[in-house]
């Protein structure tokens, strides 16, 4: 992983997941701020303001959690949909600090804010649960 991305390698993924190559010069003219023909993790983050040690630290989360056997885990029926966390110590010893948790039936659209790696969403049955931990501060 040497963190950039060039032209051949935008078209190759565009490629295999059947996207149109016209988007390519777009990624290169928006991302590659000086202009060498590469994106690189940096210039990404930079674009978009995302802090660059924050993601690799999510990315390397990720995969820890992929790794995980999560078939025990969770009682039958549950079918997780998103994570971002590796259960969070029980969360935090049943409840605090600051969980949230929202119960729904049916389409939902949602944006909420909370700690890096503290949110999971998963469906049971008819139901969605999302929950999350805001700042304790």
């Amino acid at each position: 992983n040497d963190e950039m991305v060039d032209r051949e390698e935008l078209e190759a993924m565009y490629s295999s997941h059947g996207v149109k190559q016209r988007h390519i010069a777009d990624w290169l003219e928006r991302f590659d701020v000086n202009k060498d023909g590469k994106i690189t993790f940096k210039e990404f983050c930079s674009v978009l303001s995302l802090n660059e040690d924050q993601l690799r630290n999510e990315k390397k989360v990720r995969i820890e959690e992929q790794s995980i056997d999560k078939t025990d885990e969770f009682p039958a029926g549950v079918v997780i949909l998103s994570t971002t966390m590796i259960k969070s110590r029980q969360l935090d010893a049943k409840y605090s600090p600051s969980w949230q948790c929202a119960i729904l039936q049916g389409n939902y659209w949602i944006q909420f804010s909370h700690e890096p790696f503290l949110a999971i969403q998963f469906r049971y049955q008819n139901y969605v649960c999302l929950c999350w931990r805001t700042s304790s501060q």
